[in-house]
């Protein structure tokens, strides 16, 4: 995106002195031909130089940024994927026996319901018994 930038600021300053010496050439007559000729091989010069040393700069400041990036997100995804082994947590389910009871739930209230219904009898029984000796 610098680079761009840089560019595209390159040939606008291009443009400003190539318009500027047209001007010139324009109110001097004769002579601003052979100037105008010598300004633009200047310009030429100028821009080719200035986007040498931008685009190295630009260059040396990119692979500065850069240089730990790829290392450290290399590091920081194997930390990751190590942290995702590591948990078991996440591959037990939070309630094991859960589909278990749900199913026992239902013929386990029918028993509950039973059993009581027995222990009440075998209690009005003993009371019978006792009440008779």
């Amino acid at each position: 995106m610098e680079n761009e930038t840089l560019k595209r600021k390159a040939r606008l300053m291009a443009m400003r002195k190539a318009a500027a010496a047209k001007t010139e050439a324009e109110a001097g007559g004769d002579k601003g031909k052979d100037k105008d000729k010598s300004n633009r091989q200047d310009d030429r010069a100028d821009v080719a130089e200035e986007t040498d040393r931008t685009e190295s700069a630009l260059h040396d400041t990119i692979e500065a940024a850069v240089s730990g990036v790829v290392e450290e997100a290399v590091a920081r995804r194997q930390q990751e994927v190590e942290a995702h082994e590591l948990d078991i947590a996440a591959i037990a389910p939070k309630r094991a026996n859960w589909d278990l009871k749900r199913s026992l739930q239902q013929r386990l209230d029918k028993l509950k319901a039973k059993n009581e219904a027995a222990v009440a009898e075998l209690i009005g029984r003993r009371i019978k018994e006792s009440a008779e000796s």
